[in-house]
This record gives structure tokens, C-alpha cells and sequence, in this order.
């Protein structure tokens, strides 16, 4: 392959590990960024040791991300606490039976979830309105 394409992969894959607010896909781009130089052994390392950081998916700004993807429901240990409202959530959110791609969407499943969310009567994270 050639240099620029190495050049263009890394950029691109950089710019999705920054960008991202999931960090599983973060860390997978370093991990395919570090394998385009494996001949390149400090740049591996640096690379390496970025993605094991313990990064968190919260915004700069503080506020919660908006879960979406496969969603289970829990009763303990959840990623985030939720109370469900008719009207005005925080935000509106539409189940769906098939992968969920896009915030506002999620699937249930009940193993295997992106997020953990444990419905709650007080004390919650946010609200969230399900819509049709």
C-alpha cells in the first residue's frame, strides 16, 4: 500500500478515536491505527498505551451522553439510572427490534449491552420520553 493511503487511514481512524464518545470504538481505531506501524515500534507503544487509558465517555462539558444502541434493563450496578415521563424527558427515545445505530434508538436485550440502565421513581440521571 502506499504512503499516502497509510497517511489518509491514520488520519481518518485518528479523527473517529478523538471524536468518539464510545469507547470501544475509540480504542479500536488506535489499536487498527497502531497495527498500520507495527514496524514503527515507539509510535506502537504511544499508540498502545493511549487506547488502555481509562477514558470515560462523559462530554468535557459534564452532562450525561445520550445512551442508544442495545440497552438492558437492570436492577443493580447500571451505567445509568432512568425515570420514564409521558412529557418534556431529557430525552426522547424510540425502541426498536432491529441494531440501533443513531442516539434516540435502542434495542433490549438481555445480555450483551452497550449500557446498563435501571429504571428508577427519584434520584435518576436523566428522564427519558418514549415515543411511536
Amino acid at each position: 500500500m502506499k504512503p499516502e493511503l497509510y497517511a489518509i487511514m491514520r488520519d481518518i481512524l485518528l479523527s473517529i478515536a478523538m471524536r468518539t464518545k464510545n469507547v470501544k470504538v475509540g480504542r479500536t481505531c488506535l489499536l487498527r491505527v497502531a497495527t498500520l506501524y507495527k514496524h514503527q515500534k515507539k509510535l506502537l507503544a504511544v499508540l498502545l498505551a493511549f487506547s488502555l487509558l481509562n477514558v470515560t465517555s462523559e462530554p468535557l462539558d459534564g452532562q450525561t451522553t445520550r445512551p442508544y444502541g442495545r440497552i438492558q434493563f437492570v436492577s443493580s450496578f447500571p451505567d445509568y439510572r432512568v425515570r420514564i415521563v409521558e412529557l418534556n424527558g431529557d430525552y426522547r427515545v424510540r425502541i426498536i427490534h432491529s441494531t440501533a445505530y443513531h442516539e434516540g434508538l435502542w434495542e433490549i436485550v438481555n445480555r450483551f449491552a452497550d449500557y446498563r440502565i435501571q429504571l428508577v421513581e427519584t434520584g435518576e440521571d436523566f428522564t427519558v420520553e418514549f415515543i411511536k
